[in-house]
């Protein structure tokens, strides 16, 4: 199997460059933000992808403010689910940072 493109969240998520990671990005933000809460297993299954290559979109979305980790649900311990399935995240309708603001006080 191809490495993809490191280790870490950020790692992999520099190595999809170019339009068809945006593509895939603004896919995944319109979900989210229409769904509100979604679990990883809910993207995974969505997109058809793995949750290895949703992670750094994921991290991006939190990163810019856009998207929420929430605190994973006590799982029942039955061992049949990934732990990341049952990773929440939330769509911040608000707080999210515009990466083209240009107010005084994000000048520095």
């Amino acid at each position: 199997m191809p490495s993809l493109g490191g280790d870490s969240p950020q790692q992999r998520f520099d190595y999809f460059s170019g339009g068809l990671i945006l593509i895939v990005l603004l896919q995944v933000q319109s979900y989210i933000k229409e769904h509100h809460v979604v679990s990883m297993a809910q993207l995974a299954t969505h997109f058809d992808k793995s949750p290895a290559v949703l992670e750094p979109l994921l991290v991006q979305l939190i990163r810019k403010g856009r998207l929420e980790k929430l605190a994973a649900p006590r799982c029942g311990g039955c061992h049949q689910c990934h732990s990341t399935d049952l990773d929440l995240y939330q769509w911040r309708s608000t707080n999210a940072i515009n990466c083209n603001d240009q107010s005084p006080e994000r000048a520095n």
